[in-house]
């Protein structure tokens, strides 16, 4: 059931298939989202914290303020007038005694209840000896904090806290030493944290002990007694400023349907405070096929104490299905490999019917509870963080507008997002205001599967490629699809033929190697080359909208082209179009796509995002094919051979690097800068129209053209001639 807010629907309402899809908004926050406090109103996420550990909040440790500008969402800043203490155990933080053997349980707790008539007492009493020397007080605040300020006191000591029924002002700690540990990875030691002395105090004789420190992050502290007198506290504050170093916010999981859904662009507010250069807030995304993104485990322990992600035999009904399965997983004899791989192979309704839920977890016996852990096989992991290019306005997160492409797995049913909050200066923070992601649903398919071929070519040499696409599309639920745009390294030198294999085994094929693919669209028969850019090219076909890979009644598609690769591990990336323009467009997946088209073939599909990559041997050179058009250029103004094209490619480089093509007499005097600027592999085309630096036509004569390239790797440089002549 969608609980959250979708904004319109942007296309038409859909129905049956055949009908236009509907492309639809999600906003949170801002002034038209729903509340981030309610999470996007889905389904409770599932956050692991520890090994058998999950909480269900939006915000673990409670350390996002949504109240700081209305709508937005910002790291916890510290007041230095609120006590962060009295929120730690909310935080997941506690207090512990750990040199006093006693379980001392809500004793401690009353240091950080507000309530002046209650303390922690170390005190002896008549027929009761209590040390007090040595007694340490540690105290996790559940979060790190800029601390700049801690105080305690006992009780009717401190004006503000006056218990005239508990008259022991007198009994406060007559020496003590204070640790402090900023809860940093680097400071702890086996998970336990390592403290710092920062403050020694052998006699003391204030009962209201105020100690201020330079303002610092601070996680854990530890107050120890080194006093042999008796002692109470009847309130512990830590006091702060500036903004928490690290917060997370978690959104709901939103269920977008059982016909799956096709993610658009993710887009939000930014603002920054302080500064923008020592704080950032990283958002990522996952996609499921089911609405727990985490795997419950218990223990196989009547049998070899395994731990296994289903339930007992005896949470069936007998007779059941259900129970029949989980029998034969359980059985004796069956070894835990196996019975794993058994579990596995069932259907993901099957899986999701005797898998552990949350609450059954929660109800095990703690030494039959195993670990918890997320789950990587119906769940993608977290995606990498999104750019500082899905920074929009207010304006274009609430109309869609803008963002950048989600690049978690899709179709799914499931998705979700998390803001890792992260800075490095007490005062500087970046809020999210208005987010907003779209989605279409239903589906061209529930998944179009794709390979290529071959997948080793030689560096920077024109291959024959086939790419061979396989669509399951279910029926009266998927659109289908009759367009298709495919990735290339550089622009492709010809689409040579368009083939579409039916269930039938009747087959439609159409020849365009002698296409003039500077005059687009071509068309022949049901066939058609649409568009040839720079880095992609896009064709047409019969509509794809019957094909079933599980019953091997299947469609495929096949495209032959040649194209330069210039980079090893160049991905030939595809997306399904939608008939309706405008809609989220739908991305092939990697798999076997050429053994499970094969006439006879008892192939079952397996999924390989390197079946759409091609490999290239490495030589070493970084600039290759270089040449200029024409060797002799004539630059007189009459329009015929008046510029140079000076043509290369850069091979093999993953970021960008420093290129510059410079013009040189044959005194070695640079002539001109003809280009200065930072590129990727790929293949270039630079122009000289035969003037210098000043605009001047040069002087009749041969010219010499230097490429140089600044990688990291080191520098490779390139030259040849060009003749100018009037």
């Amino acid at each position: 059931m969608r609980s959250y807010l979708i904004i319109g629907v942007l296309l038409a309402i859909y129905g049956s298939v055949g009908t236009t899809t509907a492309k639809e908004l999600i906003i949170l926050g801002g002034a038209e989202g729903r509340p981030w406090q309610d999470g996007g109103g889905g389904i409770d996420p599932i956050i692991i914290l520890g090994p058998q550990e999950v909480t269900n909040e939006n915000v673990p440790g409670g350390i996002i303020d949504f109240s700081a500008r209305e709508g937005w969402i910002f790291p916890e800043k510290a007041d230095q007038t609120d006590n962060i203490a009295l929120q730690l155990l909310d935080r997941g933080g506690s207090v512990t005694a750990p040199t006093v053997l006693a379980d001392l349980g809500k004793d401690l707790l009353k240091m950080i209840d507000n309530n002046a008539s209650s303390a922690f007492e170390r005190k002896s009493s008549p027929g009761q000896n209590v040390r007090a020397l040595g007694v340490v007080l540690q105290f996790d605040l559940g979060a790190r904090f800029g601390v700049s300020r801690i105080r305690f006191f006992p009780r009717n000591a401190e004006p503000d806290f006056l218990a005239p029924d508990f008259p022991f002002q007198d009994d406060y700690m007559r020496a003590y030493e204070l640790f402090l540990n900023d809860g940093t990875r680097e400071t702890l030691a086996a998970g336990l944290p390592v403290f710092t002395s920062v403050l020694l105090v052998l006699q003391n004789d204030q009962p209201v002990v105020d100690v201020q420190i330079e303002p610092q992050y601070v996680r854990y502290i530890q107050l120890k007694s080194q006093t042999t007198v008796g002692f109470e506290i009847g309130e512990f504050q830590v006091f702060g400023e500036g903004f928490v170093p690290t917060a997370e916010y978690h959104s709901d999981i939103f269920d977008l349907g059982e016909n799956l859904a096709l993610w658009g662009n993710l887009r939000w507010e930014e603002e920054s405070q302080g500064d923008p250069i020592r704080s950032q807030v990283p958002i990522s995304t996952r996609s499921g096929f089911d609405d727990s993104p985490v795997v419950f485990n218990r223990l196989r322990s009547d049998l070899d104490g395994a731990e296994v992600p289903w339930k007992t035999a005896e949470e069936f009904d007998e007779g059941s299905q259900a129970r029949e399965i989980v029998s034969q997983l359980d059985a004796p004899d069956l070894d835990i490999k196996r019975a794993r791989l058994l579990y596995k192979d069932q259907p993901l309704n099957v899986r999701n019917e005797i898998s552990l839920t949350q609450a059954e977890y929660n109800k095990l016996r703690s030494g039959n509870k195993g670990s918890v852990r997320d789950d990587l096989e119906n769940w993608s992991a977290w995606s990498p963080p999104y750019t500082s290019a899905g920074i929009t306005s207010a304006d274009e997160v609430s109309a869609g507008m803008g963002g950048m492409p989600i690049i978690s797995p899709g179709p799914r049913r499931y998705f979700q997002f998390k803001a890792d909050y992260l800075s490095e200066d007490l005062f500087s923070a970046k809020g999210i205001g208005s987010l907003s992601f779209d989605f279409s649903s239903p589906v061209l398919a529930a998944e179009i599967v794709g390979e290529i071929t071959p997948r080793q070519a030689e560096l920077g040499q024109k291959t024959a490629f086939s790419l061979a696409l396989i669509p399951d599309v279910r029926p009266e639920v998927d659109q289908g699809f009759s367009s298709l745009e495919i990735s290339t390294p550089v622009k492709v030198d010809a689409v040579d033929r368009i083939e579409l294999s039916l269930p039938d085994g009747s087959r439609l094929e159409q020849d365009f190697s002698d296409a003039d693919l500077s005059d687009l669209p071509v068309e022949r028969g049901d066939f058609r080359i649409d568009l040839v850019a720079e880095h992609r090219f896009q064709i047409s076909f019969p509509k794809a909208e019957n094909s079933r890979i599980a019953t091997g009644q299947m469609t495929v598609l096949k495209v032959d082209f040649q194209c330069v690769v210039l980079r090893t591990g160049t991905a030939f990336s595809s997306l399904a179009l939608s008939e309706t323009a405008g809609e989220v467009p739908q991305r092939v997946v990697g798999g076997n796509v050429f053994d499970l088209s094969r006439e006879s073939s008892n192939a079952i599909l397996i999924r390989n995002p390197g079946n759409l990559v091609v490999q290239v041997a490495k030589k070493g050179d970084l600039l290759i094919n270089i040449n200029a058009v024409p060797a002799i250029f004539t630059p007189n103004g009459d329009q015929i051979n008046d510029r140079a094209q000076i043509h290369f490619d850069i091979t093999d480089l993953i970021s960008g690097a420093g290129i510059g093509l410079r013009i040189y007499d044959l005194s070695g005097s640079m002539v001109r800068e003809v280009y200065r600027g930072v590129d990727q592999s790929g293949r270039f085309t630079k122009t000289w129209d035969g003037t210098d630096g000043q605009g001047n036509t040069v002087p009749p004569g041969l010219y010499i053209f230097k490429i140089d390239l600044d990688t990291d790797g080191g520098k490779a440089e390139a030259s040849g001639l060009l003749g100018v002549a009037y």
